[in-house]
């Protein structure tokens, strides 16, 4: 059995070591002993994320040890323009042990979970209750290029509810302003007036790979992705359970952009009015392959149109994926409407089961990356699956009553002990 923070894509190993080769290295732990702070060391680390902002210079490392990191309001008008601003060419790493481990560099963030939130004021309670007072974005990044890059965290509790003059009205756990990498995140239970409770992306190109969203709510459009004028690619992905209460695009709105969708799954969100799933305003490119669009729902619409929204004015190519209520009117190859058939989808566990239609139905052209949203190898048994999840090939089959009948016989007769397998020992018969 996979635990809970596995399926949610904590990796009980590291997935990306993201060690950067040049540039400093500088530590954050809340648990840090001191008795100075200036991040050479864990036990010398910063107290607080906000304070290694500060000393980073292009090339460092953030390394981030377990425990949970609001933005320092210090010094500010308004706490709520509090957030944790990360430069150009600076990764932030998240997801280790820290000081006071016996190896403080080891890196499992389903033990040492990473959590950067927006609730500065410690008392926020269950569907946003008392968040009136919170970050409006837990991370901007605004930088310039190269790139900033975010791995291994969750981030939660953004209030993006402000002054639109001010753009506070949008992207609450990432607002992008430039170009950014977001890689194994999750991004869970934010909300946002206008859109991009999890993420805004308007400057720059924002790569999304392996991460998970939400539990997202916007109060308008793009309960999760909000694009403006901008390219996003979204890899190994899921966006589950996330809301555009009044307009479009449960779990993505574009306008103006170009949208990359590879191996992600979309997912039981909602919209108000079109494209539960996405919803594509004007002058979008959008491209879908390996992917699934599957149970979204939307207030108009066929049930096709709930899962993807494409404008007349704007183009759709889709390949090699499911999108529910198919009837091919979209350009591309290899697509079907069939029940993907999830291990256990009421739960929340999106992986494919054994009987799935769309094991080994992908596109290995399309395939950039080495590993699943698990950690699992990308490509199984030779051709990549479909949405974020390899099944493994190599899983032991489960055995059936009437062998562990006959078995039972054989052991009371002979009085020894007889295994189906060897390669039962000790695993599972879904991957891990």
């Amino acid at each position: 059995m996979t635990t809970l923070a596995q399926r949610l894509g904590l990796c009980a190993t590291i997935c990306f070591a993201t060690v950067s080769t040049a540039g400093t290295i500088i530590h954050v732990d809340g648990n840090a002993t001191g008795p100075t702070h200036d991040g050479t060391s864990w036990c010398q680390a910063y107290l607080n994320l906000s304070d290694a902002l500060a000393a980073a210079t292009p090339g460092s490392t953030v390394r981030m040890a377990d425990g949970t990191y609001v933005p320092d309001p210090t010094g500010l008008s308004d706490a709520r323009e509090a957030t944790f601003a990360v430069p150009a060419d600076v990764i932030v790493e998240g997801g280790y042990a820290g000081c006071g481990a016996s190896n403080p560099d080891d890196r499992d963030a389903a033990i040492y979970e990473t959590i950067l939130s927006g609730d500065i004021n410690g008392d926020d309670g269950p569907n946003f209750a008392n968040n009136g007072d919170n970050a409006y974005h837990v991370v901007t990044i605004n930088g310039g290029s190269p790139a900033a890059m975010i791995d291994l965290l969750t981030i939660t509790a953004a209030n993006a509810t402000g002054s639109e003059l001010f753009g506070h009205h949008a992207g609450g756990a990432v607002r992008c302003q430039s170009s950014a990498n977001i890689r194994q995140c999750r991004l869970i239970n934010n909300h946002a007036d206008r859109g991009g409770a999890a993420i805004l992306v308007e400057g720059g190109s924002t790569v999304v790979e392996r991460t998970i969203m939400t539990g997202n709510v916007s109060e308008f459009e793009g309960g999760a992705i909000l694009v403006w004028s901008s390219p996003i690619t979204l890899n190994n992905c899921l966006l589950a359970d996330n809301h555009a209460i009044t307009d479009s695009g449960g779990a993505i709105s574009t306008d103006l952009a170009q949208a990359n969708i590879i191996n992600t799954t979309c997912v039981n969100n909602t919209a108000g009015n079109r494209g539960g799933g996405a919803f594509n305003y004007v002058g979008t490119k959008m491209t879908v392959t390996n992917s699934i669009f599957h149970g979204n729902s939307a207030n108009d619409g066929s049930v096709e149109d709930q899962q993807i929204t494409v404008q007349a004015s704007n183009i759709l190519f889709i390949n090699h994926s499911y999108m529910q209520g198919w009837t091919g009117q979209y350009m591309g190859d290899a697509n079907s409407g069939d029940d993907p058939m999830f291990v256990n989808g009421p739960s929340g566990d999106y992986r494919l089961a054994a009987n799935s239609p769309y094991i080994n139905a992908g596109d290995n052209e399309a395939v950039t990356l080495t590993l699943d949203l698990e950690g699992n190898p990308r490509i199984a048994d030779g051709t990549v699956d479909l949405g974020p999840y390899e099944f493994q090939a190599s899983a032991v089959p489960a055995i059936s009553p009437m062998s562990v009948v006959l078995a039972t016989i054989i052991m009371l007769v002979t009085g020894s002990v007889v295994t189906r397998n060897r390669s039962i020992t000790g695993c599972s018969t879904h991957r891990r």
